[in-house]
């Protein structure tokens, strides 16, 4: 596979995950949180950062 067919594959990937990740957490914050507005924040901190560790693999396989 060429770098840059690698490399449009895994913009897509990272675009199209981080897009289903989105709506995922936003599903799952409204069916298990309370309404209570400093554990949002932690909710949505900690998914925040979450999503970078897939996304650095995703970048470190496509940048070889």
């Amino acid at each position: 596979m060429s770098p840059r067919t690698r490399r449009t594959l895994g913009l897509l990937t990272l675009t199209f995950g981080l897009f289903f990740y989105c709506i995922l957490v936003m599903l799952l914050a409204s069916v298990i949180l309370p309404v209570n507005g400093v554990v949002d924040l932690l909710f949505y901190v900690v998914t925040g950062i979450v999503w970078i560790f897939p996304a650095y693999w995703v970048l470190k396989k496509t940048n070889g």
